[in-house]
């Protein structure tokens, strides 16, 4: 019977540990501040009274006894007498752990959520700073040494907080009232999957409202919260679920009927593309690519298209892409043959007629424009070329071997295939590092500094990932 409510729970044999803003618990009240552990008698263990200066709202025992616990205590004294900020972890033997301090360094904020496997502990909550650099709501650590070092290569950025995390395989999955996961924003609202790059996989769901809880059993994924409906703001169809929601084993849409183009193909008419027929759960969006002679056409990405002069000769078809909660995939028409207007006969693709395109694998990659440490560091920016092989959005990121943090991102969009000079800002922390090396190189003489430029594309409903090395002189010019 805590004096007030509890907002934390975990179990590790027959003891349950307990968090929260309360200052005494027990039939009979004993002094217990915020944390707690309850025998299998129901009475607050006599021996274990750590005491957090202010709210605990997570637990977690963790396989190796470790007891983790985060919240919104802070300062000098603030967990069994230590300094912690907003997270702690206490030994197997339920002392706390002067070796492990991730020491957060935040304002007024807190720790919301934990998932810990091994030495990695991904935590969730409201914070924007981690270990003095600016690191939104969701962060991954490693221990190191004992200690909990911020992986600065794996940096979601939710806009919003985040309330539940788990974990399956090299995935992470979150619920909150974010709308947008990344450095580069993609648009995810409340629930998220998150691949081992920190970047969200296809997966959409997209509740209404807000989730506050999410597990992972093998393939199904379970999540609760204050919502109605899945689907939501996604323009397809939208699915009833209040409260609870359970997904299993979803596949990614799967062709059963390729599409068809109909219509009158004379320069000047429109013709249509019919999204053929699918077999899955819940698709959430078709979207359309009109090819010429196997070829994209730029910008003609909607279920009609009108005939040009320069379709004249040509075979028109289009590529329907189906997207759900777990993927996207591809179906192609058959094609039909663009005439001047000499003849006015309506057509129907025909099945016969195989409708390939020349390149279903959009290709995104960079290369090295800059040339100059000295000067990029200068100027605070590094140029590179980024190239297309089709419409699409391509995310740069460049990172060193021995700084962590990415030194730069960017986002291009492409209308067409194509190749663009583009400009990446270096992040303000990266600029001090990248000078400390640069110093260091000069004086040993070293002439070159290796940049990772990595391009994340995205087209038609597939992502793809390349990955190039560029070289910087040690030099101001």
């Amino acid at each position: 019977s805590p004096n007030s409510a509890p907002y934390a729970l975990a179990v590790s044999g027959s003891s349950l540990y307990v968090g929260g803003a309360f200052a005494t618990i027990g039939e009979t009240p004993v002094s217990r501040a915020r944390l707690a552990k309850i025998d299998s008698s129901g009475e607050a263990n006599s021996s274990w009274n750590p005491g957090a200066n202010s709210t605990v709202n997570s637990i977690l025992v963790a396989a190796d006894g470790k007891i983790y616990i985060g919240g919104y205590f802070n300062g000098s004294g603030s967990v069994a007498s230590q300094w912690r900020n907003y997270f702690a972890r206490f030994d197997a033997a339920e002392n706390i752990d002067i070796t492990y301090d991730p020491n957060w360094h935040v304002g007024s904020s807190s720790v919301d959520t934990m998932y810990v496997s091994g030495t990695t502990a991904y935590i969730g909550g409201s914070f924007t700073s981690v270990r003095y650099s600016t690191w939104n709501r969701l962060a991954k650590l490693n221990e190191v040494a004992g200690q909990g070092g911020l992986d600065y290569g794996w940096n979601p950025n939710p806009n919003g907080n985040v309330s539940g995390i788990d974990v399956s395989g090299t995935d992470v999955f979150v619920v909150g009232s974010f709308t947008s996961i990344g450095e580069l924003p993609v648009t995810r609202n409340r629930l998220a999957q998150i691949d081992s790059d920190g970047i969200a996989t296809s997966w959409n769901p997209s509740p209404d409202n807000g989730a506050s809880v999410v597990k992972v059993v093998g393939t199904t994924v379970l999540v609760g919260g204050g919502f109605d409906k899945f689907g939501f703001g996604l323009g397809g169809e939208e699915t009833t679920a209040t409260g609870l929601a359970v997904f299993k084993d979803v596949q990614p849409p799967v062709n059963t009927s390729v599409p068809s183009v109909t219509g009158t193909a004379t320069v000047g008419q429109t013709v249509a593309c019919s999204a053929g027929g699918w077999s899955a759960e819940r698709i959430s969006s078709y979207s359309y690519q009109w090819t010429r002679n196997g070829l994209m056409l730029g910008g003609a990405t909607d279920s009609t298209y009108t005939v040009q002069t320069a379709d004249v000769g040509a075979r028109l078809g289009c590529r329907v892409t189906a997207s759900n909660f777990t993927g996207s995939s591809n179906a192609v028409s058959a094609t039909v043959s663009a005439t001047s207007g000499s003849s006015s006969t309506p057509v129907e693709s025909s099945p016969s007629d195989s409708g390939s395109v020349t390149s279903t694998t959009p290709k995104f990659s960079s290369k090295m424009i800059s040339k100059s440490l000295g000067r990029a560091l200068a100027r605070g920016k590094i140029r590179v070329k980024v190239s297309a092989s089709t419409a699409g959005v391509a995310t740069v990121k460049l990172r060193s071997p021995v700084i962590r943090p990415n030194l730069a991102a960017r986002k291009v969009t492409f209308s067409s295939a194509g190749s663009k000079g583009v400009t990446l800002k270096l992040k303000k922390q990266c600029k001090k590092l990248l000078r400390r090396h640069y110093r260091k190189r000069s004086r040993r003489g070293l002439k070159k500094f290796a940049v990772s430029i990595r391009t994340y594309g995205f087209a038609a409903g597939t992502k793809t990932k390349s990955k190039a090395w560029g070289k910087l002189k040690v030099s101001r010019r």
